[in-house]
């Protein structure tokens, strides 16, 4: 474990880098802890069919919740494709 806070060659890399390495990689793992905590209390196929339960008894509205979720997820991609299909082929570099 105490190879994994070390860095690799430090003449190379910024003295800044350096100084503020294991600061900034415990922000970052307690960034990232905070974050998936928070994203436990919304999820779509935990927590929030629960929470639609007590607004309706409808089982197709709470089974919707997880394709909703899906749906954003991937449909933004659907109708942009063919917008940005120009910006792979160097439309956009010109």
């Amino acid at each position: 474990m105490r190879n994994f806070f070390t860095l690799p060659n430090l003449q190379t890399l910024n003295q800044e880098v350096v100084r503020n390495f294991r600061r900034n990689f415990f922000a970052n793992v307690m960034d990232a802890g905070f974050w998936f905590f928070g994203d436990s209390f919304a999820a779509a196929y935990t927590i929030l069919p629960v929470f639609m339960s007590t607004l309706t008894d409808s089982p197709i509205l709470i089974g919707l919740i997880p394709a909703l979720e899906g749906a954003g997820w991937f449909l933004p991609q659907l109708f942009l494709a063919k917008h940005l299909e120009g910006f792979i082929t160097g439309h956009f570099l010109r």
